[in-house]
């Protein structure tokens, strides 16, 4: 096992049948480091079952401008690339993730899903809408320690961290 159990929370315990493990790509628009991507991977693997990923391109989100879906869909298209040489599916999908991703689920009989973790409101909401409509199991990755040591330090907080202990002494020299 590559991934660290830790690095996985579980939001939906089911049991399904064969069919596909899905990858909801979100924040981790990427085919390479991609934790999330691992975990499919190896749910997939363990079950003898295909995987394939699925991004939800939304319409409106944020006030994001045409600019930044154009960079957006120039970055999915390499995902898309990269994907295809490992010979895994992509999918593109457009609209409310909150209907989409489930019907999607349905119409491949999915065996499970795995997502990534993002911190913004809205993408928490749409994972507890899907959580709430899906009957497979359902995987997040968990946000990663390090990167709220590293936000911390970037704004000169590291006092209100819980850090691990080998990094407490370091930081102690470098902050205190």
């Amino acid at each position: 096992m590559f991934v660290n159990p830790k690095r996985i929370r579980v939001l939906v315990e089911k049991e399904k049948a064969k069919g596909p493990v899905v990858y909801w790509m979100g924040r981790d628009q990427r085919a390479r480091d991609n934790w999330a991507l691992l975990h499919a991977k190896e749910l997939a693997e363990k079950h003898d079952s295909p995987l394939a990923v699925v991004f939800c391109l939304v319409p409106k989100f944020l006030g994001a401008t045409s600019r930044q879906y154009r960079f957006m869909l120039q970055g999915l298209k390499e995902v898309e690339r990269n994907l295809r040489a490992l010979d895994i599916a992509f999918f593109l999908l457009q609209g409310d993730p909150g209907r989409e991703i489930p019907t999607f689920l349905s119409e491949q009989d999915a065996s499970a899903l795995v997502c990534d973790f993002s911190p913004l409101r809205q993408s928490r909401i749409w994972k507890e809408v899907v959580a709430g409509k899906i009957e497979i199991p359902f995987f997040r990755g968990r946000r990663p320690q390090h990167s709220a040591m590293l936000a911390g330090i970037a704004k000169g907080r590291v006092g209100c961290l819980q850090l691990p202990s080998q990094d407490t002494s370091s930081s102690a020299r470098v902050y205190g």
